[in-house]
């Protein structure tokens, strides 16, 4: 029989496990959510697509700079922004703390409501699907 040293020495390493299982849920979850609304939200200026921003504990504030682009052609530079946004905030998550996933323009509840011809919209529950099979997994 154990100890009651050893039997919280044992519950201890179970709560490191189930931390740590849980934050790589938590991230990735939380990039799913991001690599599907940075792919699918439509593409003219990149303003749009560099301002899906991740964050921790609260949602973005503020619109990000952007390399502004006509027809898609700033679309390599709007993914770097974003891709290295969001590997900074993943890097810095820890157990317990609220990753966000927003977009700050203003016009992005129209994109999201089909009035891109690039995209029928939908890309709020496109990400929450992919959200889901994350989880399931």
């Amino acid at each position: 029989m154990a100890t009651a040293n050893e039997f919280g020495i044992a519950l201890n390493k179970f709560k490191a496990l189930i931390r740590k299982r849980h934050a790589n849920a938590v991230k990735a979850t939380a990039r799913a959510v991001h690599v599907r609304m940075v792919d699918v939200c439509p593409i003219d200026t990149s303003r749009a697509k560099t301002n899906w921003q991740m964050t921790l504990q609260t949602p973005a504030a503020e619109e990000v700079p952007f390399v502004k682009g006509r027809g898609g052609s700033s679309l390599g530079e709007a993914l770097s922004i974003t891709t290295e946004n969001r590997k900074q905030v993943l890097s810095r998550y820890r157990f317990g703390q609220q990753v966000w996933v927003s977009n700050v323009v203003p016009y992005i509840v129209l994109l999201d409501g089909g009035k891109s011809p690039q995209y029928p919209g939908g890309f709020t529950l496109d990400a929450i699907q992919a959200a889901k099979t994350v989880l399931r997994a």
